[in-house]
């Protein structure tokens, strides 16, 4: 992940586990929408391999990659009101199993669970 945060990553597990969304959700805090967007991982997974997940953000706008395409945008003219992103942010990685977005876990979930991070960089340019 390149220099980013304040950003919910969301990944979806057994056939999901093609989907990720990011949703800039401060705004919708604000009372305003969210500006979410998926990516789909066409024809594998992403638990099948690393992949790079970057978020490049600066004074005026936010852009989300997966393995060097660009698949979200977010640019300050976008957002009615303040920009919110103009502090620095903290970086969370976590694996959270089951929750409102893909429902409580089952029989089939597997536990442990478990994310193999190689790397974390933040940078300015």
């Amino acid at each position: 992940m390149a220099a980013g945060g304040g950003d919910r990553h969301h990944g979806v597990p057994g056939a999901g586990a093609q989907r990720r969304e990011w949703d800039a959700a401060r705004p919708r805090l604000l009372g305003i929408n969210g500006f979410t967007r998926r990516y789909l991982l066409d024809g594998a997974r992403f638990d099948a391999d690393y992949h790079d997940f970057t978020v490049e953000w600066d004074e005026d706008q936010i852009k989300w990659k997966v393995d060097g395409q660009t698949y979200h945008e977010i640019k300050r003219s976008y957002v009615p009101g303040a920009w919110v992103y103009d502090h620095p942010f903290y970086i969370i990685l976590n694996v959270a199993v089951g929750g409102g977005y893909v429902g409580p876990p089952d029989g089939s979930t597997v536990f442990p669970q478990s994310m193999l991070v190689d790397w974390v960089r933040v940078y300015r340019r």
